[in-house]
């Protein structure tokens, strides 16, 4: 099987061009609003590779749960996630699912870590498309912790990693009364 970065080489580099590029992140940047000039590049492969009877069932939980949100209540939704598509196939299906989708879509923040942001121009291209909260996850913690071995080193990125974690749970406080 032909990989996605070869056979959608010309529509990805058209995305990329779209991109803001990779960023460095800093407590003052964790949330990153999506970036919505990508999009269409990302729902022309979802289009060619999705089955033509792909569909959400159950929107009604959906719009329930985006009208709990709008009322304030406090929501999370946990989609089992397999790969770097699973969010940009699950907005897709919400766009095609009318304007109650459209609508929740809209209001989706995903929970992306930090690599998505800084690993690689096409990954952080796919994820920058996409409204999202970077968090540095306790395995890259973990790795860290296992690989490093200056001490000043690691504690100088222990200590961002904390502050990163920090400002996320601080703009998701903040996101809660803003979107919705």
């Amino acid at each position: 099987m032909e990989p996605i970065s070869a056979r959608y080489r010309d529509t990805i580099i058209k995305a990329i061009k779209h991109s803001r590029g990779q960023q460095a992140i800093t407590t003052d940047n964790v949330y990153q609003p999506g970036n919505t000039a990508i999009v269409p590049f990302i729902e022309a492969i979802i289009d060619e590779n999705l089955e033509p009877d792909s569909t959400i069932r159950s929107m009604a939980n959906l719009v329930k749960l985006a009208e709990l949100s709008a009322s304030g209540k406090a929501c999370l939704l946990l989609l089992e996630h397999y790969s770097n598509f699973d969010l940009p196939v699950f907005i897709h299906l919400l766009r095609k699912a009318g304007p109650e989708g459209i609508r929740i879509a809209d209001s989706i923040v995903a929970i992306a870590g930090i690599k998505l942001s800084a690993t690689d121009p096409i990954v952080t291209t796919f994820a920058e498309a996409y409204s999202r909260l970077v968090i540095y996850p306790s395995r890259s913690v973990d790795a860290l912790k296992k690989g490093m071995k200056d001490p000043k080193a690691l504690a100088e990125e222990m200590f961002r990693s904390n502050a990163i974690n920090r400002a996320t749970m601080k703009a998701l406080g903040e996101l809660k009364t803003k979107i919705g």
